[in-house]
């Protein structure tokens, strides 16, 4: 009832013309979103040509340094615990879609671009793009690829929540944008996919460097009615 009053003095004309003009608006709409798919479809085809020109050609004569096997000394000696753990699909899933995984395992791809060491890949050289889904390798490599989630200011990553270390008070207390600190404790899969048969041992937490992955932190809980755990904003 409060909108006849702004029809005071509209032509069934006009009406007709205002229809008109809607409709020839949304076919507009939905040529542009057709052709936006299309060219979402060529920059998909794209970005792995794109890794491949840039990559460092020098890069496969090193050593692995992709974090997960880190070179010789990542299992070596009777201590050394298997580094590479595959994070759950169901934690990554609700936080929406990935354009790159670093730190990748075949048969476990995360998002849609994933560097492989199989593939002579190196995660920590190779250029990073897009929003970046990282769980690191949980050693002496793991604070050089949060270094440069930092940098590239776009993603999420996966670590313990040992927030008191010096490095998670230089790269995330002071440059994530929030945090999603997880209810329980994460049960992570073996390198083959198999799921491990115990916790991590430790608490973990998600990190959010830029606007739009806090904001997913923020909807993936609520969507959870906050099941998930605990988002601090930063």
């Amino acid at each position: 009832m409060t909108a006849l009053p702004l029809l005071v003095g509209v032509t069934v004309g006009q009406l007709v013309r205002l229809r008109s003009v809607a409709d020839e608006t949304q076919t507009l709409l939905d040529r542009l979103e057709h052709h936006l798919e299309d060219v979402h479809a060529q920059l998909d085809r794209l970005v792995p040509l794109v890794v491949e020109l840039n990559r460092d050609p020098t890069m496969t004569e090193t050593k692995a340094t992709n974090g997960w096997l880190g070179g010789e000394d990542q299992n070596a000696g009777s201590r050394q615990r298997e580094t590479r753990w595959l994070t759950p699909r169901k934690l990554v899933e609700p936080l929406g879609t990935f354009d790159l995984d670093p730190c990748g395992a075949p048969g476990w791809e995360l998002a849609a671009t994933t560097y492989l060491l199989e593939d002579g890949r190196d995660g920590l050289r190779d250029p990073w793009f897009g929003r970046v889904w990282l769980n690191p390798p949980y050693g002496n490599e793991q604070e050089p690829f949060v270094e440069r989630l930092a940098d590239h200011g776009q993603g999420t990553a996966l670590l313990f929540a040992r927030t008191e270390t010096a490095m998670f008070h230089r790269l995330v207390w002071n440059r994530a944008r929030a945090l999603l600190f997880l209810r329980g404790r994460v049960v992570f899969h073996r390198a083959n996919g198999e799921r491990a048969s115990a916790n991590a041992g430790a608490p973990s937490v998600l990190v959010a460097y830029g606007r739009f992955d806090a904001l997913a932190l923020e909807g993936a809980n609520r969507r959870a009615m906050g099941q998930l755990g605990k988002v601090i904003h930063l």
